[in-house]
């Protein structure tokens, strides 16, 4: 702070008029040239009655303003001098000797650049910082709809490829090496028209299928057996009843015997992957009536347990059997006693790890799998009820089906 004593006044103000401006020194050559600072302060001197203290701070205030350093100036000696803010008032000699250094000291004025002008708006000043706040904000808008775009674009894709996949695992099969045939001889492409007869709902919507779907509706329909079905008691996760109605489908299978006593028997169409809609699912509340229908279809009753008379799959003879259901417990109770004690052979799959069991679907795929390699699992089913699910194969494998089927008035039970 500048120094505005009584004392001290009158001698700077001496020195002020004879101070010759001083050369610009390194301190100072950064200083603007033709430094203002004694224009300034003589513009700051005491007037009507003010005090030199005021003056004096003025000119250390504008030194400061400007940028000067500790350089020697024309007002450095005076501003050097450092003044209470409650000093008395000088003396008119000072205030004249101000006023004559003023007039013989050069003036250098510097103009401001003019301020730039500022663009139109609509009533609302807003700073730059702003206007870069809601450009960003448009940016991550329009990066982050261009990335919902392409995301929507790569879900579709995958749906359509999918599709696609699906649609050629279900009309061309690489598993089929040649030819299918039935048991009885009868070639997969010749079923319709002999085995199975011609109707005026199958000329309608044959007309609309593929030949490679129909193909392969022929093929699957000629591979399918009556010699082995599959029975499941009160399973409660879905995804077991689904993954055993999906290997059940996969290797041939056309029965599923479900005793829902305790627990429904559901499954999901995500692990199906809508195996279901090919196979004839039957659902019984009592395990005496499951037991019943079954013994009347014919059926050997194979139960799946851990009883001390089972014995390992590998040392049954299945084919002397004829036709067997394989039956498959809960996931945590395994079959009900009740059921135990009607089957007429029980069995396991052996293990040779730290494992008690396996999963159910694991279970009834290893065995399933094991009476194909046997030959179980063929192409045996009765004329009618090949005819039967030619029928509605053909009916839930055409879109436009509902359509077609009521545009034409023919009488469809289903529809």
């Amino acid at each position: 702070m500048c120094d505005g004593t009584a004392k001290a006044a009158p001698s700077a103000n001496v020195t002020l008029p004879a101070a010759p401006v001083a050369a610009p020194t390194a301190a100072t050559a950064a200083a603007p040239a033709a430094s203002p600072a004694p224009a300034l302060a003589a513009a700051s001197a005491p007037v009507g009655g003010e005090s030199v203290s005021d003056g004096l701070a003025a000119v250390c205030l504008d030194d400061h303003a400007l940028g000067v350093s500790d350089g020697p100036t024309a007002g450095g000696a005076a501003a050097s001098a450092s003044a209470p803010a409650s000093a008395p008032a000088t003396t008119a000699a000072a205030s004249s000797a101000l006023a004559a250094a003023a007039a013989s000291a050069p003036v250098a004025l510097v103009a401001a650049p003019a301020p730039a002008a500022a663009p139109a708006t609509d009533g609302c000043r807003r700073s730059p910082l702003a206007a870069d706040d809601d450009a960003t904000a448009l940016h991550l808008h329009e990066s982050r709809s261009v990335a919902r775009r392409r995301r929507a674009a790569e879900a579709k894709s995958a749906r359509a490829a999918a599709a696609a996949e699906a649609a050629h695992d279900f009309d061309a099969p690489r598993h089929l090496a040649g030819p299918v045939v039935t048991a009885s001889g009868v070639a997969a492409a010749d079923m319709y028209g002999t085995v199975v007869p011609r109707t005026r709902l199958l000329d309608i919507l044959r007309q609309s299928l593929k030949p490679a779907r129909l193909a392969r509706i022929e093929s699957v329909l000629a591979s399918r057996t009556a010699s082995v079905e599959v029975l499941v008691e009160n399973l409660r996760d879905p995804h077991n009843g689904a993954a055993v109605l999906r290997t059940a489908e996969g290797l041939g299978i056309q029965t599923v015997h479900a005793v829902e006593a305790y627990d429904p028997f559901r499954y999901g169409s995500g692990v199906t992957k809508n195996a279901d809609q090919w196979l004839s699912v039957r659902r019984y509340g009592h395990v005496a009536d499951a037991v019943e229908a079954v013994r009347a279809r014919g059926m050997t009753l194979v139960a799946t347990c851990l009883d001390a008379d089972a014995v390992p799959i590998d040392e049954v003879d299945f084919p002397a059997m004829g036709k067997v259901c394989i039956m498959l417990g809960n996931e945590e109770r395994g079959l009900s006693q009740a059921i135990r004690d009607a089957a007429d052979v029980k069995v396991f799959v052996p293990m040779i790890g730290f494992s008690q069991s396996f999963n159910i679907s694991v279970t009834a795929g290893m065995l399933l799998f094991h009476l194909r390699s046997v030959g179980m699992i063929k192409g045996d089913l009765s004329d009618a009820d090949r005819a039967l699910l030619y029928e509605r194969w053909v009916v839930r494998a055409t879109k436009r089906a509902t359509s077609l089927i009521r545009r034409h008035g023919i009488d469809y039970p289903e529809y």
